[in-house]
């Protein structure tokens, strides 16, 4: 059976959790594949960017772009 498509961290993220598992010495891994997250091609630039201010603790920047866009009814 396949597996089906779902949210990852990004092959850095996995890749340094990884190596800390191994320097805490704890038994060896056998990832699957997909064993990290990859773009499915729905994700705009501006996405990634508060996936990024996010990443930075920035994601209070992201509240603030909306509440600049917001628009009185």
């Amino acid at each position: 059976m396949d597996y089906p498509p779902t949210s990852l961290p990004k092959k850095e993220f996995m890749e340094r959790a990884r190596k800390m598992w191994e320097e805490e010495g704890l038994p060896s891994l056998k990832p699957k594949v997909p064993w990290y997250g990859y773009s499915l091609g729905n994700w705009t630039a501006e996405d990634e960017e508060e996936a990024e201010l996010a990443l930075k603790g920035e994601h209070y920047q992201t509240g603030k772009e909306l509440a600049r866009r917001r628009k009185k009814l």
